[in-house]
């Protein structure tokens, strides 16, 4: 059996959280990952981890998935949900204005209230996603999450 590409649409990846247990990410398509929305004592089957609802979605770095971080234990069909769910925010630094990313690098002009409940468009690395996994089991606020999250505009960051 030929080996699978890290990347591959379907990979599951085991994460070995820093505050114990394990959790599991579907690759979407590079660099999109989703993420599982529940913590294991151990391995289970990957049907098991295929029918967990998704916590999130996001743009991982590419070395993430490998041997220095994460490794892929199996693979699996990627639901037509996660596959169309592919809308990330960007805002720009300097006037604030937004914009929503979708697939194919399609961009439009957006609101904050357009925006406000999607990710950002940035690529992340693989010890602040696990620091975000942890907080999300622990149910505590992110600081990697706040930071990226939009900046609400304000008189002098908004056009009229």
């Amino acid at each position: 059996m030929a080996q699978r590409k890290n990347w591959d649409s379907g990979n599951i990846v085991e994460i070995a959280l820093p505050s114990g247990g394990l959790t599991y990410a579907m690759v979407v398509d590079s660099p999109r990952v989703a993420f599982f929305d529940r913590k294991f004592d151990s391995r289970p089957a990957i049907r098991e981890i295929a029918d967990t609802s998704i916590a999130f979605q996001i743009w991982v770095m590419k070395y993430a998935i490998g041997k220095r971080h994460w490794s892929v234990i199996g693979a699996t069909e990627v639901p037509p949900a996660v596959l169309s769910a592919d809308r990330f925010f960007k805002q720009d630094s300097i006037s604030g204005e937004f914009s929503i990313y979708e697939g194919a690098g399609h961009e439009s002009p957006a609101s904050y209230s357009d925006v406000v409940e999607l990710e950002c468009a940035a690529v992340w690395d693989p010890e602040h996603i696990e620091s975000r996994l942890d907080d999300h089991y622990a149910g505590v606020e992110n600081m990697w999450v706040r930071s990226l999250a939009p900046k609400k505009p304000t008189s002098r960051t908004s056009r009229g």
